[in-house]
């Protein structure tokens, strides 16, 4: 008997160990492949957009250029203290609540890059 395809993703995703995985197991669960597809593509160009910024040197452009590294820690800072804001503002968390549609590609991307 020949694996499907689709065991055959779900295998690969549920044995390659990131941080995204579990986000896309419990979309694929609750929504089924076809509609957690645009998020496991998300994932994937999220990693290899990380793997091609290492690849072309970002660690040496950032050597060469402090002001764009000083820029990038202001950023990333900024970031984290906005995500901190909109989780102290969001009140208690609603635990009896279902996603009403799937993560899209861009989540994915930002949840894996």
């Amino acid at each position: 008997m020949r694996p499907s395809f689709r065991s055959s993703c779900c295998a690969g995703l549920d044995l390659h160990a990131r941080h995204g995985h579990d986000l896309v197991d419990c979309v694929g669960a609750q929504f089924g492949f076809r509609r957690s597809v645009p998020l496991m593509a998300g994932s994937a160009a999220g990693l290899a957009t990380v793997a091609a910024a290492g690849a072309a040197g970002l660690a040496g452009l950032l050597a060469a250029a402090p002001s764009l590294q000083l820029a990038m820690k202001i950023a990333g800072s900024l970031y984290l203290i906005w995500l901190a804001f909109k989780i102290g503002r969001s009140g208690p968390p609603n635990l009896d609540m279902t996603m009403n549609r799937p993560n899209s590609f861009f989540g994915g991307a930002v949840c894996n890059g």
